[in-house]
């Protein structure tokens, strides 16, 4: 799927399908299917270098003409959702524009939008994801002509309102700022990354950039990671036991007594488990036994 946004009134996305057949070796780009969605100015006026910086003159690339990376569609068991950015105007400043599109491969409905722009600081080069919850978490450069280009996000959760995005945080902010070059002094990296972790599907993993000292093309790469307090992450593999009693009397020497221990395997546990008998008296014979829980008793 690829997806493109024009600004005509109102704005528009289109979500055209590209179809491979590589046994042909031919391929086929569907018509688009047209979102309609708020209109917005271009950042910068016409997509272009505007963003300030403190302590130079140079401005940078806002890349206000095209979508930022990346489309991230994730599927969820009754429907897909994807979200998408760009930057664009805010009175005389840049910000975020985000979206929230459900069932991009089947009949397109868009079911949020929004603006992020809580203060006059330049906000672009965004990127955006979601977790297992459908918290989604966006993290973008920030900049001014009082302050080097910075590392910040925000997120919000399913019970917030529509269209809102929650308070911003600071991840990194620079030290240095990108200063005017013959080459290209104006383009702040092109993209940034926003990943949801597999191990959990509750960690956002997000990648930008920043300078630590004034300078051209000698940035810094940070790499950041948040969760949303509601988010616990996948269910971990585990056990449990459950003796048939929890004390066992030996009345006399070379007398036994037993406990039944019921292994119980939790979230698709399929491990080893090995009893151990410890804390006897002189002279006991202890025995240990190695298992793997059906589960089973013993």
């Amino acid at each position: 799927m690829f997806l493109s946004w024009q600004n005509n009134d109102p704005g528009q996305l289109y979500l055209r399908k590209l179809t491979l057949n590589f046994a042909a070796g031919t391929s086929t780009l569907s018509a688009p299917t047209t979102i309609s969605v708020a209109n917005d100015n271009l950042a910068c006026s016409d997509g272009g270098t505007c963003v300030p910086q403190l302590g130079t003159t140079q401005t940078l690339d806002s890349l206000g003409d095209r979508l930022m990376y990346r489309f991230a569609v994730r599927r969820f068991s009754d429907h897909d959702r994807a979200v998408v950015n760009h930057a664009v105007a805010n009175g005389s400043e840049v910000a975020v524009r985000w979206y929230e599109i459900y069932d991009p491969a089947g009949t397109v409905t868009l079911n949020q939008q929004g603006t992020f722009a809580p203060n006059a600081t330049y906000r672009w080069m965004a990127s955006m994801a979601e977790d297992q919850n459908k918290d989604i978490g966006l993290g973008y450069s920030a900049s001014s002509s009082s302050v080097h280009p910075a590392i910040r996000f925000t997120g919000r959760v399913p019970s917030d309102p529509l269209g809102t995005m929650e308070s911003e945080a600071t991840i990194l902010t620079g030290t240095g700022s990108q200063t005017p070059s013959a080459n290209a002094g104006n383009r702040w990296g092109d993209y940034t990354a926003m990943v949801v972790d597999p191990s959990d599907d509750c960690t956002f993993w997000y990648v930008d950039q920043y300078q630590s000292v004034n300078g051209v093309f000698d940035w810094q790469t940070n790499i950041a990671s948040f969760n949303f307090d509601g988010c616990t992450g996948a269910p971990q593999p585990g056990f449990n036991l459950s003796p048939s009693s929890s004390a066992v009397t030996i009345a006399k020497n070379g007398a036994s007594g037993t406990s039944t221990i019921t292994i119980t395997p939790v979230n698709g546990f399929t491990g080893s488990v090995t009893l151990v008998a410890s804390g006897l008296p002189k002279g006991s014979r202890r025995r240990s036994i190695r298992t793997r829980p059906l589960p089973a008793a013993f």
